[in-house]
């Protein structure tokens, strides 16, 4: 079984290897682009293909590489950058409209994606593109009739398993263990057999083993002070999620493409502190947000022109748009969807979602009402607005979302220290399931103090374990224990209990 188009993707990839058409690898700027373009270069290079490597700067949405919209074209496309090319475009959202326009051009396109299908105007199941003497085929998990076991892979594994039969190569495990980090990266529906093979394999290959993701681990803790750096044997849940998606992330975010690219094939002398200073401008940026609280949804505008830029900004070039997910990502603990918004001299620069539930198609909602939307269901850009509906859209979300809030999983405990062989077992178990479902621990015991205070974390002794939290406004009364796993270590978190 495969996704369907792989048969046509094979002999129009073959045809223009044969006409000598120039090849480009086109990623997405985040993680699962990151991995999903290594795969895909990789694959090329066991073939000795020769390939351009490119991705968009500023986190915009589209193929190309400038948000132009000349003469009529479709918005995302530069009438001249693609021309007679073979684009292998990875887990980079396009339209039906660019599709066609890039085949006027005489392009061969094979798009390998797993972002919601944008056919606006075509057959909802149309994969083929044809005009003149350009073609493009459409591989993408999302179309209504693959099979549903297989929607909640990531573009990096849309791209392990089909060009692996385009190009008829072996699948790495290493490959397999990407697509394990971009499952948790990306959010995924991991909660299923097949995901928890994958995560299986993420968690137990020795980095040693793995030639590229042991180059960039190894880079992810360079910024790190020596008494807190980390150096796992294996990955993990915890290494995934707070070192590795973060600092490559925070990359993108800072456009060093290049540095990426570079990174990606061999050892560099130097780094970026980019996590780090991303933390410094998102702290600046959250200075200039306004807040306004619906029944359902938490909207946040920010006025772009009007942020003081801070000194570090000096080593970069970027918007501050590229940050509007991370901001959107810290008003969820409301325990609302978010949506932010943001002008620049004026108008509508971006706007970004993230929402409560991976249940929930919110990007159909949100285009309902007056939002120009591109990506994941429950995580993605606006692009533009028609008179937008922000009142429409609350009413809505409160509809659909009355089933689906999660319910806090938990057990309840006087003495950590007599289970410490069941929260081992317990934290190994959180490393599978989405973040809101995640065991917890709700202390009902008396030994506890508090062992140390920082500037942003506090650390509770309880029954002689240690208990860390990031928000000193958490406290066991009103917080779960969250055993999870770091670098083989059993770590204690505090986090909100949402009844």
């Amino acid at each position: 079984m495969e996704l369907k188009g792989i048969d046509q993707a094979r002999e129009l990839f073959w045809s223009a290897i044969d006409k000598g058409y120039p090849v480009t690898i086109k990623g997405d700027p985040d993680v699962d682009g990151m991995l999903a373009y290594c795969v895909a270069s990789q694959m090329l290079d066991e073939k000795a293909i020769k390939y351009h490597s490119t991705v968009n700067r500023d986190r915009k949405h589209g193929l190309v590489e400038d948000e132009l919209n000349q003469n009529g074209k479709p918005k995302g496309v530069d009438p001249y950058f693609h021309e007679n090319e073979l684009i292998i475009n990875v887990d980079s959202s396009i339209s039906g409209d660019e599709l066609m326009f890039l085949a006027e051009n005489g392009n061969i396109v094979i798009s390998l994606d797993h972002h919601k299908v944008e056919l606006d105007g075509y057959d909802k199941l149309q994969r083929h593109f044809k005009k003149g003497e350009g073609e493009c085929i459409l591989i993408n998990n999302q179309f209504e009739d693959e099979p549903e076991e297989w929607r909640f892979w990531s573009g990096t594994g849309v791209v392990i398993h089909a060009l692996s039969k385009i190009l008829n190569v072996g699948i790495k495990t290493e490959w397999t263990v990407m697509h394990g980090i971009t499952l948790l990266s990306d959010v995924r529906d991991i909660e299923n057999d097949l995901a928890r093979e994958i995560l299986k394999v993420t968690y137990s290959t020795p980095l040693k083993d793995m030639r590229t993701l042991n180059r960039l681990v190894k880079k992810t803790q360079l910024e790190v002070p020596d008494l807190f750096r980390k150096e796992p044997e294996h990955l993990d849940r915890t290494f995934i999620d707070y070192s590795f998606s973060p600092y490559y992330n925070a990359c993108y975010q800072l456009n060093l493409s290049e540095y990426i690219f570079a990174l990606l094939k061999r050892s560099l002398p130097y780094n970026y502190s980019a996590k780090t200073d991303r933390k410094a401008i998102v702290e600046n940026l959250e200075n200039y947000v306004k807040v306004t609280e619906l029944k359902n949804l938490t909207i946040l505008g920010i006025e772009l022109d009007a942020v003081e830029p801070i000194q570090i900004e000096e080593n970069y070039s970027f918007s501050y748009s590229n940050f509007l997910g991370l901001l959107a990502n810290k008003y969820l603990s409301l325990g609302k969807t978010v949506a932010i918004l943001s002008r620049e001299n004026g108008k509508f620069k971006r706007g970004s979602v993230r929402a409560l539930s991976h249940h929930i198609d919110y990007n159909a909602i949100f285009s309902k009402y007056g939002f120009t939307c591109k990506g994941h269901t429950g995580a993605f850009g606006i692009t533009d607005l028609n008179n937008p509906k922000f009142k429409a859209v609350s009413k809505e979300i409160g509809i659909v979302e009355v089933n689906e809030k999660a319910k806090p999983r938990f057990k309840t405990a006087k003495n950590l220290l007599a289970m410490q062989e069941e929260l081992f077992q317990i934290a190994d178990g959180n490393q599978y399931v989405l973040s809101q479902n995640k065991m917890g621990i709700y202390y009902t015991g008396f030994h506890c103090s508090v062992k140390r205070e920082t500037k942003g974390t506090m650390t509770y002794e309880v029954d002689g374990m240690s208990v860390r939290t990031f928000d000193k406004e958490l406290t066991l009364e009103n917080s779960l224990i969250i055993p999870t796993l770091e670098c083989d270590n059993l770590i204690l978190t505090l986090e909100k209990l949402n009844n």
